[in-house]
């Protein structure tokens, strides 16, 4: 438990590599945890402009970096990561998640002073559509309405969408209690990507696409993220004015003015897919923020 704020707790994920603490940390952020990955902000701080970097290439020499005189990872990890370590990962995603469920409810609920009393809010009507972050609790749902909306050429199982929740979270557009919409984003390296926009052809409007978007450039600020880069499908690709009401604008992945952007692009983008990007942040993070 931190002293600073008595009713919040710090958890940390340690462990060798590829032995899924990013899985688990997605999970965790699933149950609410505000994450930060130590690995992401690492890489950060050795690019070039920022403190780690001349430090990084005098411990190892200048042989580490590219044609772009950026520290080349790739290089790095064959000094780090040659040692021979035989990992055990045959557990899946569904086991993973029942024991972070397990562990997450075992943590002690600190009890806090109530917030003022506020006139309540008038509750939404039966079909008002609204925006839920998804669970791993509700894989099967999601699975189902991304195979209807593909008409089966995508054909989705609980455990491909358990899989895809190691990897990011969903927001779940519903009218009432119906699920009409999924938006499928995650946060790395200080970079908003959204990968899965699927909504039915009935919400397909400027106002619900308005308000998954407000969303996740909301919880991309909470996130410190500096730049947004949407791929989407031509049905969604082809209401421009309505992305560009909302700050976007259509690019090439070569548009794209910063190296990081441009390799999160690169790693995400699929065939037929169309990337619109938002600059989040004015300035970039280099640096520690104090």
């Amino acid at each position: 438990m931190m002293s600073s704020w008595p009713d919040k707790y710090v958890i940390g994920l340690t462990g060798n590599i590829a032995t899924g603490k990013s899985v688990v940390r997605k999970m965790l952020e699933h149950l609410g945890v505000y994450g930060i990955d130590a690995d992401a902000l690492a890489h950060r701080a050795i690019m070039k402009g920022a403190p780690g970097y001349q430090a990084t290439i005098d411990a190892f020499g200048r042989w580490i970096l590219g044609d772009d005189d950026q520290i080349d990872r790739s290089k790095l990890g064959k000094i780090v990561f040659t040692a021979d370590v035989a990992i055990e990962n045959s557990g899946t995603f569904e086991e993973t998640w029942n024991q972070v469920s397990k562990a997450w409810k075992s943590i002690p609920k600190v009890a806090v002073d109530a917030p003022p009393t506020e006139k309540s809010a008038a509750p939404p009507s039966p079909k008002q559509l609204t925006v839920k972050r998804a669970t791993p609790n509700q894989a099967g749902q999601i699975a189902v309405f991304i195979t209807e909306q593909s008409s089966g050429k995508r054909r989705m199982t609980r455990t491909d969408v358990m899989e895809a929740f190691g990897e990011k979270a969903f927001l779940l557009l519903l009218a009432g209690s119906d699920l009409v919409g999924i938006l499928g984003w995650q946060v790395e390296n200080l970079i908003t990507r959204v990968d899965d926009v699927i909504l039915k052809e009935n919400v397909l409007s400027a106002q619900n696409i308005k308000l998954l978007v407000e969303t996740i450039e909301k919880a991309s600020s909470e996130l410190q993220s500096e730049a947004a880069l949407l791929f989407l499908p031509p049905v969604i690709a082809k209401l421009e004015k309505v992305w560009s009401s909302l700050g976007y604008q259509s690019l090439a992945v070569e548009d794209l003015s910063v190296r990081a952007w441009q390799n999160a692009a690169e790693e995400s983008i699929l065939p037929g897919m169309t990337l619109f990007f938002k600059r989040l942040r004015e300035h970039r993070i280099l640096r520690p923020m104090v």
